[in-house]
């Protein structure tokens, strides 16, 4: 899988029922990383991409569209910040993930 991917996504992770944490979600040849974008003493988290189960966006009434990032361990549930790069971000997801990846 030959990707070429440069941008970065900002995204506000959840983390516990009312904490967030502004990220940057980027995919290189293997990983998805979401970057803490504030917060130095919160860790990167780095998800193999064989070990995404799945990832779905939710655009249905949203202010901003939701992204659920699921492994067999954990789910994690962000908010993409620039609706801008919305289009660039599905695409992208979409190409790597496939069948994986579904928009609703």
């Amino acid at each position: 899988m030959a990707m070429t991917l440069t941008m970065a996504w900002k995204i506000k992770l959840k983390e516990g029922f009312f904490k967030t944490v502004d990220c940057e979600l980027t995919l290189d040849e293997t990983l998805l990383i979401m970057t803490p974008l504030e917060d130095l003493h919160h860790p990167s988290v780095e998800l193999e991409l064989d070990e995404i189960v799945g990832i779905t966006m939710n655009r249905k009434d949203q202010i901003n569209t939701e992204i659920e990032i699921r492994t067999k361990q954990f789910i994690f549930v962000a908010q993409l910040l620039d609706s801008m790069f919305e289009e660039a971000l599905i695409l992208e997801l979409y190409g790597v993930f496939q069948s994986r990846f579904q928009v609703i």
